[in-house]
């Protein structure tokens, strides 16, 4: 190596060394993807215990809603209950998206229609429907109550939370949950039941 060269590495090796005490990789030490797609790589947060917990409750919660109008259309062939329960699969699709994205388990993984780890969202899938099967009037009157339970839980759960993704989660399921609570209402209203 000739003695310009040895004093152009030099100058590259201290340059490299003052970007790296500085935080900054230096332009052709950086290994793997070029810098633009590291400055563009996403940002995952870290979320607080409450936010994680919110995520979790809101899994088996919108599990709830959608094994008991699963099981309340087989009970009454009503379409309200087919549609509803369709949709409810998209919020649980919603809140598994965000469990995967910051690495939390799934409560409700590998568990059929019906079964929950939770032993409270047990107790609560197992009252609705044992409700619900009184007649359609008091399966209606099931969505009812679950919707309304949703919104208020999906409100607390916004309170909660800052994070961009989750804040437009909790807030596309909480007007999903409004139209179920409007379309239950409406179809009480058909069978004579004001609200």
């Amino acid at each position: 190596m000739n003695q310009n060269s040895t004093g152009v590495a030099s100058r590259l090796l201290g340059l490299g060394a003052v970007a790296l005490m500085l935080g900054l990789t230096p332009v052709g030490f950086a290994k793997g993807a070029p810098r633009a797609a590291a400055k563009n790589a996403p940002v995952i947060v870290a979320l607080t215990d409450a936010e994680k917990a919110d995520l979790t409750f809101m899994r088996e919660e919108e599990k709830v809603a959608r094994d008991a109008y699963l099981y309340f259309y087989g009970a009454w062939g009503e379409v309200v209950f087919s549609n509803i329960a369709t949709s409810e699969q998209s919020h649980m699709n919603a809140i598994a998206k965000l469990l995967a994205k910051y690495g939390l388990p799934d409560p409700v993984a590998g568990l059929g229609v019906g079964q929950f780890s939770t032993p409270e969202f047990q107790a609560m899938y197992d009252e609705v429907v044992a409700l619900g099967s009184a007649s359609f009037v008091d399966a209606l009157m099931m969505g009812v109550l679950i919707e309304e339970a949703d919104i208020a839980d999906l409100t607390s759960a916004l309170a909660e939370t800052s994070v961009k993704d989750i804040t437009t989660v909790y807030t596309n399921l909480r007007n999903g949950s409004r139209k179920h609570l409007a379309a239950f209402n409406a179809w009480l209203a058909l069978q004579g039941v004001a609200d």
